[in-house]
């Protein structure tokens, strides 16, 4: 008779796919468009009425519209990440040795643990999209574009999405990670990883490099970073860690103190408006010059 051997079981992080997965459509296909709607409708925080600056003009559908393409996009990167991961799980004993060579030449040479990842991701982030709004603020100035209004939400809305963008990955290489070697040694890899995508993007920001120089670029600032780092792993994680604080905090309390001004500001319009004549008719004024034809 055979013997019958006790399964093998997954992993923590190959396992917790399946909820993470649910988390993802629940957020992405019914809480998002009904935050939307909300925001559409003026019901949300100030801050976030705000980003939609253009809903006097278009109607709720084209936002959600906008966010239904983007939510299929991610969905589908996702899709691609799982089959990546599932591959590389079930196939790990072939394909490690071929990842040891890049693995040892980037891999931060310090233990690292999963916080780290995640603080790592939200600096590289913050900075990126500080990048990216000084990038938009200098071109609009020097091009003679409006910037009523513009300034005020993108210098929180930039850092927010590309934070957010970098964490999730840093979470999907993470769990890559840790399938291939269910060793936490192996999350050395992920920050060079995640500062490799963050330099890439800040570099193609400017445009004029192709990608692949880019990407040879980013690599290379990469690198020089982990010498640093290795020079003195201590102080650069107290650098990393002190200054990730203070740029969070100060975006956060500049974003929640955009809302609290906005509200304080229609507030003391609205008492000092004087009271309506008693009997006087009520006068709604339509102006139509900026709706397009159809």
């Amino acid at each position: 008779m055979m013997s019958l051997q006790r399964a093998r079981p997954l992993s923590l992080p190959f396992a917790v796919l399946p909820a993470l997965w649910v988390i993802w459509l629940a957020v992405a296909f019914i809480i998002a468009p009904r935050l939307v709607e909300s925001a559409w409708a003026g019901r949300t925080p100030g801050f976030l009425s705000a980003v939609m600056s253009g809903r006097s003009v278009h109607g709720v559908e084209l936002y959600l519209g906008l966010w239904r393409r983007a939510a299929l996009r991610a969905t589908m990167l996702l899709a691609l990440a799982t089959a990546l991961i599932g591959i590389t799980y079930r196939f790990r004993a072939r394909i490690l040795p071929w990842l040891r060579p890049i693995r040892e030449a980037i891999s931060v040479p310090v233990p690292i643990r999963p916080r780290d990842v995640l603080l790592l991701a939200v600096w590289t982030g913050t900075v990126l999209g500080l990048v990216e709004a000084g990038r938009s603020v200098f071109y609009r100035l020097t091009q003679d574009l409006p910037t009523v209004g513009f300034f005020r939400e993108i210098l929180w809305v930039a850092p927010l999405a590309s934070s957010a963008t970098l964490v999730l990955l840093a979470l999907l290489l993470t769990a890559l990670a840790l399938v291939l070697s269910g060793r936490r040694a192996a999350l050395r890899i992920v920050p060079p990883a995640v500062a490799i995508v963050g330099g890439y993007a800040v570099i193609r920001q400017f445009g004029g490099i192709l990608p692949l120089a880019a990407l040879g670029l980013a690599l290379g600032m990469t690198v020089a970073a982990l010498r640093l780092v290795v020079a003195d792993p201590a102080r650069s994680a107290s650098i990393i860690r002190r200054s990730g604080i203070a740029m969070v905090s100060v975006l956060l309390v500049y974003g929640l103190g955009l809302a609290t001004i906005d509200r304080l500001r229609e507030s003391l319009a609205l008492r000092a408006l004087p009271a309506a004549p008693r009997g006087a008719y009520n006068v709604l004024l339509l102006i139509l010059d900026t709706v397009r034809p159809n």
